[in-house]
């Protein structure tokens, strides 16, 4: 399933450079799309069959590294907002941090789940999600976009693989790919989503209250995940 979907994925990034109607870049949006998944979930559920359960972190954040790079683009209204203030030339500060301290901290902190258990990895990368959205709903500065930027990038670079270390662990085996494709799909749903509400808050009420949309939906995210290990811990070793 990894090769087609690579051949179609690039042969469908290729065919963009041709695409002269709106109906032709939805067309090939849905081939990305399809490339996309082809490539994402079988490769995770390789990984996590084929690593060992103590290295099962480290080992799928060196996977999906090339998975996520593109989700910085949920951060589109980044340069509006920096633009509309008469800050355009802050976007180098903040996109290039960002992308430097992501890969340095998928390459630094690439086992760190392994070492000291998924949950006590997932609940700071949260935080640190909704620290970075918050500081990008403050008027953009320079030490609001940088500490924006590591704050976010240290949350994206361990919030994804370590999810989908942690699914991998608690999946049987033979609903692995089910469960990880499960949730690689949530979250391609919720860029989706959030991307069009911060959008629909943008358009009325402003770029900050737009952006504190993503730190009030971490914080809810946050929520929902620390409940449900609580209620999963409650349950005893046999609770589902």
């Amino acid at each position: 399933m990894i090769g087609p979907g690579a051949i179609l994925f690039f042969a469908t990034s290729l065919a963009f450079h041709s695409a002269a109607t709106p109906a032709a870049v939805i067309t090939l949006m849905i081939g990305i799309g399809v490339g996309a998944s082809l490539i994402s979930t079988p490769a995770s559920v390789h990984v996590a069959e084929i690593s060992p359960a103590a290295h099962r972190g480290e080992a799928l954040g060196g996977v999906l590294i090339l998975t996520t790079c593109g989700h910085s683009a949920i951060y589109g209204f980044v340069p509006l907002y920096a633009l509309d203030h008469g800050q355009g030339i802050l976007l180098s500060w903040f996109f290039g941090v960002y992308a430097v301290w992501m890969f340095t901290c998928r390459a630094l902190l690439r086992g760190v789940s392994d070492r000291v258990g998924r949950t006590q990895v997932l609940v700071p990368a949260m935080v640190m999600l909704i620290a970075g959205y918050a500081c990008l709903a403050l008027p953009p500065t320079a030490p609001s976009f940088v500490a924006a930027a590591l704050c976010l990038a240290s949350g994206s670079s361990l919030l994804y693989p370590t999810i989908i270390a942690l699914v991998a662990d608690r999946a049987p085996a033979a609903e692995r790919g089910l469960a990880i494709g499960t949730i690689a799909g949530a979250w391609d749903v919720g860029i989706v989503i959030g991307s069009a509400v911060v959008g629909f808050v943008v358009e009325r009420a402003g770029f900050g209250p737009g952006l504190m949309v993503g730190a009030a939906t971490a914080a809810a995210g946050l929520l929902v995940f620390v409940t449900g290990e609580r209620r999963r811990a409650a349950a005893g070793p046999y609770g589902r």
